[in-house]
């Protein structure tokens, strides 16, 4: 299974928050995907 993890973090904390529960959830055994916001929109 894949998870994706969306964020928007303007100084960081954010980001910091959301890699901390990719760890989380990779130690479960799962795929994460961990993406800015910014990325998750230009892709087509």
């Amino acid at each position: 299974m894949k998870v994706l993890i969306a964020y928007y973090s303007k100084t960081g904390n954010t980001k910091q928050m959301a890699e901390t529960i990719a760890e989380s959830i990779k130690k479960e055994n799962l795929e994460v995907i961990l993406k800015r916001v910014e990325e998750s929109w230009m892709e087509k």
